[in-house]
């Protein structure tokens, strides 16, 4: 079973823009990620960084699979436009201990709230802060996502 990343993981407009980081601290995903592509190991990491875990880098890797199965990650055909280039599309799911978690389909966007109405703001905030002022999309689209279990 894949580890809860989003017990660790975290997406705040005001650290680091808004890129996904460890709780707690400006550690980004993405520095975890280019220290182990770029050969650390663990200890390397948890020697450079002391304030972070060896549960908080395996957050970060069960975040990048989650993202690697559930979005495109790579770029698009040279020259080819989005299919809505006005339009910013979120899939929003409820945390499990809590909360929810949005994240853009064709951007690099995340963002969590402890409930919709707080979540709506942190999206809003989230798309202002990644886009230029002459960039900025006209809307926001969430896709409130809803785990339901039947019985056979």
């Amino acid at each position: 079973m894949d580890r809860d990343w989003r017990d660790r993981i975290i997406s705040n407009p005001d650290i680091l823009l808004g890129k996904p980081t460890i709780k707690g601290t400006r550690i980004s995903v993405e520095l975890i990620l280019g220290c182990l592509g770029s050969g650390w190991s663990f200890d390397d990491i948890l020697e450079s960084y002391p304030h972070i875990t060896r549960e908080d880098i395996l957050a970060a890797l069960a975040y990048t699979k989650h993202l690697a199965s559930a979005r495109r990650l790579l770029a698009p055909v040279p020259g080819a436009k989005p299919a809505n280039a006005s339009e910013v599309q979120f899939v929003v799911e409820q945390i499990q201990n809590g909360g929810y978690f949005a994240s853009a389909i064709d951007v690099d966007i995340f963002t969590e709230a402890d409930d919709l109405p707080s979540l709506r703001l942190q999206v809003r905030d989230a798309v202002r802060c990644h886009f230029a002022e002459e960039k900025l999309p006209g809307r926001i689209r969430l896709f409130i996502t809803q785990e339901e279990v039947l019985s056979v």
